[in-house]
């Protein structure tokens, strides 16, 4: 598992969707292989997504790297509406409520969840943390 930075902690509860690194790669049920992810607080839940195109497997935002100026965290490449994901490369479109890809190559396929839990730590401050030990395997 992975802990959130209290500066992304802020942004994806406001609903953007920051990139957070895993440290090592991981590999979807169908071999696809990936090492980010990307997390935001949408509609009042937590959703996580593989950082990787359902169409081709490349990193949904590279080569556009996005950064919040403030805080420096890496952010998602989003469609026009301010809130869907987009690939960099292809130009799909994932929803960010079920990372369902509305256009582009992949259309009806969806990104890969990743879970995502909050907690309290013993001082009451909020803890993020994305993945699980027992998920995706390790490649």
């Amino acid at each position: 598992m992975v802990t959130l930075a209290p500066a992304a902690v802020g942004l994806a509860r406001s609903g953007r969707f920051v990139r957070v690194e895993l440290g090592e790669w991981r590999s979807l049920p169908d071999r696809t292989k990936y090492r980010s992810v990307f997390v935001a607080r949408v509609n009042g839940a937590w959703v996580g997504y593989a950082n990787v195109c359902r169409h081709h497997p490349v990193e949904l935002d590279v080569p556009d790297l996005s950064v919040d100026v403030k805080t420096g965290v890496r952010l998602a490449l989003v469609g026009q509406d301010g809130q869907s994901l987009m690939c960099a490369s292809h130009g799909a479109i994932y929803r960010a409520r079920d990372g369902y890809c509305t256009t582009g190559p992949c259309s009806g396929t969806s990104l890969a969840r990743v879970p995502v839990l909050e907690s309290m730590d013993a001082s009451g401050e909020a803890v993020v943390t994305v993945g699980d030990d027992g998920g995706a395997d390790l490649v």
